[in-house]
């Protein structure tokens, strides 16, 4: 009895983060856990996905959610729907999708667990080179910073599902080295299949393990593992094998497989971005986007930053080789704001930074960092997000209140991404080309064009910029509805119009 009027009043003393890591150490709160309550946390608040926000309008995670719920209606990527990314991608879509088939609330839950993933292997990492009572903190502010930068966009992007995975490899490079041990039987069948998930969600990330590899075999012969080289890459090739086979199976048996290589693969060479096959070209798009994220994104560049200060010296030539080269694979072809978030597995090791300071502070500050963060980290990069806003203000319910009075109705996004009015009105495309993409294939626009002049769907439904290019005519549609949505990021307008099919029309 006296233990445990001396135990509550020892915790009645200690601060939060004292009181969480007490709790952690009698097995009430776990790192686990602990991680999955930043992941919810972060997930809830800085992705549209979340509940707290009406519709997730960013056109990159409508493109997949379209084609990954039109699977479940028999239609096969790449063959019958025309997208970019991988199989994977779309198929993580397809599971969100038998959880909510016209919200982004099944991709919610499917963010939680990858950012609970990426967290956990953080907390793992920075466990390797400080084994401080604050670690918990620090993975706090890790998910705080990472997750509210702009790079982030709106949730729900390949970086997101691919960051736990780099994430481990980066994981098992670095214990590798640190404890100068070899990698083991099942880090290399779960590195293999990590491996391969990459490759089939985003295949220019692959670039990562270039500089990865080559580093590990100089470390392996630099200690006279030679032998084990051979066995290492047998069983990775083993676990990069796992998740291929059903892909191929499931595009074999669909009479697909060649549609999966040429769109993916070919047309994602040979059709996006820079083609220039100039070194200085590329170099000066480099620096460009560097600069460019950086001024977007100081405190995530400063983790990275902080990342190659504060590892010891025997890895520090590790990390920097992988983020060299994977840096130049993400930007030298082409510039967008989510492109950096892969770089995020670079970050855990920066908040060690946070040590030096914790040290020499008392612990109330502590936990006013990480209040003033959050509240920070909110402002900055949600302060004109649709959180808590009407969904009734949104054009896709006003467009979907015209578009349900149809019976089996039909729609063409026409001319831009993915708006997600599919998503929003339950609609399956009935057209390969159901929306215009960042490729330069002549085939897209001819398509919809014919579409749009031929009367084939019920809806046309188009975006354009305020003050821009005027919407092309339809001769055999009628404008019916317009609505407006104001970018203050990106300082712009954007006039959304839905076109109906004239009656006499057949």
């Amino acid at each position: 009895m006296r233990a445990i009027i001396k135990r509550n009043k020892t915790q009645q003393n200690q601060g939060p983060t004292d009181a969480i890591n007490a709790a952690s150490k009698e097995g009430l709160l776990s790192p686990l856990l602990w991680t999955l309550i930043i992941a919810v946390f972060a997930i809830t608040l800085f992705s549209y996905c979340s509940p707290l926000y009406p519709f997730n309008v960013w056109v990159d995670p409508n493109c997949f959610f379209t084609v990954g719920k039109s699977i479940l209606d028999g239609i096969v990527p790449y063959r019958d729907l025309y997208e970019q990314k991988g199989p994977i991608l779309y198929f993580i879509h397809t599971f969100a999708s038998l959880i909510s088939y016209r919200s982004f609330l099944g991709v919610y839950f499917v963010e939680i667990i990858a950012s609970w993933a990426f967290l956990h292997i953080s907390y793992k990492t920075i466990s390797l080179f400080n084994k401080s009572k604050y670690r918990i903190l620090f993975i706090s502010a890790l998910g705080i910073i990472i997750y509210s930068s702009q790079c982030f966009v709106c949730g729900d992007s390949a970086e997101e599902f691919c960051l736990p995975l780099i994430a481990y490899a980066l994981y098992v490079g670095l214990k590798t080295i640190k404890n100068n041990e070899p990698i083991t039987t099942s880090q290399a069948i779960i590195l293999g299949i990590t491996a391969s998930c990459v490759l089939w969600i985003k295949f220019s990330f692959t670039g990562f393990y270039l500089p990865w590899i080559v580093y590990l075999l100089y470390f392996y012969f630099k200690n006279k593992w030679g032998k084990k080289i051979i066995p290492t890459f047998l069983y990775a090739i083993i676990g990069l094998i796992v998740p291929t086979i059903p892909i191929f199976i499931y595009f074999i048996y669909n009479n697909a497989l060649d549609s999966l290589f040429q769109t993916y693969f070919y047309d994602n060479t040979m059709l996006y971005g820079s083609t220039s096959p100039s070194i200085t070209t590329a170099l000066e798009l480099v620096f460009i986007n560097i600069s460019t994220s950086v001024i977007n994104n100081p405190l995530f560049w400063i983790l990275i930053l902080c990342s190659i200060i504060f590892a010891s010296r025997n890895v520090r030539g590790f990390l920097i080789s992988t983020l060299l080269v994977t840096t130049a694979f993400i930007f030298f072809r082409t510039t967008h704001l989510y492109l950096p978030f892969i770089l995020a597995a670079f970050a855990p090791l920066g908040v060690m930074a946070f040590d030096a300071l914790i040290k020499h502070t008392r612990p109330i500050f502590h936990h006013t960092f990480i209040i003033l963060l959050i509240i920070g980290c909110t402002i900055s990069s949600r302060y004109e997000s649709l959180i808590f806003s009407s969904e009734e203000n949104l054009p896709h319910h006003k467009f979907d209140q015209i578009i349900k009075q149809e019976s089996n109705p039909t729609l063409l996004n026409y001319g831009f991404l993915d708006g997600g009015f599919f998503t929003y009105s339950g609609i399956t495309p009935s057209n390969r080309f159901f929306c215009k993409l960042n490729l330069n294939n002549p085939q897209i626009m001819a398509e919809q064009d014919s579409i749009a002049d031929n009367g084939l769907t019920t809806f046309i439904v188009t975006q354009r910029y305020y003050k821009g290019r005027r919407d092309r005519k339809f001769d055999k549609y009628t404008k019916v509805a317009e609505c407006k949505i104001r970018k203050r990021r990106e300082n712009t307008t954007r006039i959304y119009s839905l076109y109906k099919r004239n009656t006499t029309t057949k």
